[in-house]
């Protein structure tokens, strides 16, 4: 499987869409059976810094919350997923404006999908890891957009 292609439906210009906001980018990335990983870049600007001019924990949560989000829902064949559960563990200040987001899908099951993610400084520096899990939508009526 290409991840880059399958990874293109993320880019849609709806403003609904958190990733559009968060503005990560896709690196590089890896989708079989044996090992479903992607590579996102994130670049800080001002307003994702906190009172200290370090990124905000919250926006690094909902870097994990979207990218990982985003690869599991690639890795259960683009269907629908809503997180479940996340727990971060911040390991040192995030300094920069530069910052790489490795995501790792380590279930896909009918019903859910799990994964992790480390965000990297500049450095290569360990910032925060992240384990995360999404329930999976397989009803199309549940779909985002869509009136419940």
């Amino acid at each position: 499987m290409e991840v880059e292609g399958t990874l293109a439906f993320i880019q849609a210009h709806d403003e609904r869409n958190v990733h559009n906001k968060v503005r990560a980018a896709f690196l590089d990335g890896e989708a079989g059976k044996e090992r479903f990983w992607v590579d996102f870049s994130f670049r800080a600007d001002p307003g994702h810094w906190n009172v200290y001019e370090i990124l905000h924990g919250g926006v690094a949560a909902t870097l994990f919350d979207d990218c990982i989000g985003i690869a599991g829902s690639v890795a259960r064949g683009e269907q629908y997923v809503t997180t479940s559960s996340m727990s971060l563990e911040y390991v040192r200040a995030m300094k920069g404006k530069r910052f790489r987001l490795h995501t790792e899908i380590t279930h896909v099951g009918g019903h859910m999908v799990t994964g992790h993610g480390e965000l990297y400084d500049e450095k290569e520096r360990l910032c925060v890891s992240c384990m995360a899990s999404y329930t999976v939508h397989t009803d199309q009526a549940d779909g985002p957009g869509r009136a419940l």
